[in-house]
């Protein structure tokens, strides 16, 4: 189904917008106030990226950062960004958190 707002406040139990924060990413202020909305340590969690600046505030936010290759970052800038993982695509993503779902 198409991605609309109602969409997403019924599949994520928190959603952060650009509206939300001050300052925008690289600034980790977003992904921090996910992390403290859901009550999860930062360092506990993974972010997941298409670009460098998605990695650059997952690192900045002490997160860490997994880039997927099918947006607009190439799997060379997304390296030197400081992606601990790089996947081809979001289906991948589950070599790195495996198949557990509660």
């Amino acid at each position: 189904r198409a991605l609309t707002d109602a969409c997403l406040l019924d599949c994520f139990d928190v959603v952060v917008t650009a509206d939300d924060v001050e300052r925008r990413k690289p600034d980790p202020e977003g992904l921090l106030q996910a992390a403290m909305r859901l009550g999860v340590d930062p360092a506990r969690v993974a972010y997941v990226g298409d670009t460098a600046i998605d990695v650059r505030a997952s690192r900045a936010a002490g997160m860490f950062p997994v880039a997927v290759l099918t947006g607009a970052g190439d799997g060379a800038r997304l390296a030197a960004a400081g992606a601990a993982r790089l996947v081809a695509g979001h289906a991948d993503l589950v070599t790195v958190f495996g198949a557990t779902r509660d």
